[in-house]
C-alpha cells in the first residue's frame, strides 16, 4: 500500500521532468518522511488499545543498513515502506496492549504521586487520591467560576484518559463510559463535586481530590502494581 504511494509520487516526478532514480529528490524525501510519520501514528493506534495508543520508537529499528528509517531517507534511500510496516507490526503488535496498559499505569503513578508512601489515604468507605490541578478565575463568568490553568490541562486530561482506560479494562465499564464523557477543561465552581459510578471528584482551586469507592480503588492500585511494580501504601 505505502510502496504504491511512493511509485505514484515518483511517476508524477517523472512526468514533471525529474528523474525518478536514487538518490531521492528533496521532494521525494519529504514525501517519504510524511508517509513514515503517518505510519508511526497509525501503528500507535492500531497496536495499542482503544483510548491508549502506544509509543512507537522507530529510531531503534534498523532499515537497509542504517540505524533507522529517518537516517535511510536522509541518505537518499527510497525505503520499502510495506516492509517497514511489517517490521512495525512484528515489533509492536503482539505486546501492544500490554505496553499500552503499562503506559496508562505509569501515567496514573505520575498524576497521583503513587510512588509516595502518603499518596493513598483510606477512610472506612472510600480511598482518596490527590491530583494537582491548578486553576484560575474565569473573569467573564456570571458567577464565581474557575477553569484549569493551561499548564495543568494536559496532565489532568491525560490522568482522566488513563483512568477511563483502566476502568474499561478492569470491569468498571459504566465508570469508564462516564469518564470518557468528562471534559476537564470545563468551567467549574470552587469545591464543586462531580459524581461518577464509584468515584467522586471534588474540584479545589489548586488540586482535585478523587474519592474512589474501596473496590474501585483496590482494583486501581492492583492495576498499577501489576504494570509498574509499585505497591502504593495507604496512609
Amino acid at each position: 500500500m505505502y510502496n504504491a504511494r511512493i511509485e505514484a509520487f515518483r511517476a508524477e516526478e517523472t512526468l514533471s521532468g525529474f528523474q525518478a532514480m536514487t538518490p531521492a529528490s528533496a521532494d521525494l524525501k519529504r514525501f517519504c518522511r510524511k508517509q513514515v510519520a503517518e505510519m508511526i501514528q497509525r501503528a500507535g493506534v492500531e497496536f495499542g488499545i482503544d483510548g491508549a495508543p502506544i509509543a512507537i520508537d522507530e529510531t531503534r529499528l534498523a532499515v537497509d543498513g542504517y540505524p533507522n528509517i529517518w537516517e535511510a531517507i536522509r541518505a537518499g534511500v527510497v525505503p520499502d515502506l510495506d516492509r517497514f510496516w511489517n517490521l512495525l507490526r512484528d515489533t509492536y503488535e503482539a505486546d501492544g496492549p500490554e505496553k499500552a496498559e503499562q503506559q496508562m499505569a505509569a501515567t496514573l503513578v505520575r498524576a497521583f504521586g503513587l510512588a509516595s508512601s502518603s499518596a493513598v489515604r483510606r477512610s472506612t468507605v472510600f480511598v482518596r487520591l490527590k491530583l494537582i490541578a491548578i486553576s484560575e478565575t474565569v473573569s467573564d463568568a456570571s458567577r464565581p467560576s474557575r477553569q484549569l490553568h493551561f499548564g495543568s490541562l494536559e496532565p489532568v486530561t491525560q490522568a482522566f484518559a488513563a483512568l477511563a482506560v483502566f476502568a474499561r479494562r478492569n470491569g468498571h465499564a459504566v465508570l469508564a463510559s462516564c469518564l470518557a464523557q468528562f471534559h476537564p477543561a470545563d468551567v467549574f465552581e470552587s469545591q464543586q463535586r462531580r459524581t461518577f459510578p464509584g468515584l467522586d471528584v471534588i474540584q479545589y482551586n489548586e488540586y482535585w481530590e478523587l474519592r474512589f469507592a474501596t473496590p474501585v480503588a483496590d482494583t486501581l492500585l492492583a492495576f498499577v502494581q501489576r504494570h509498574v511494580g509499585i505497591s502504593p501504601q495507604s496512609a
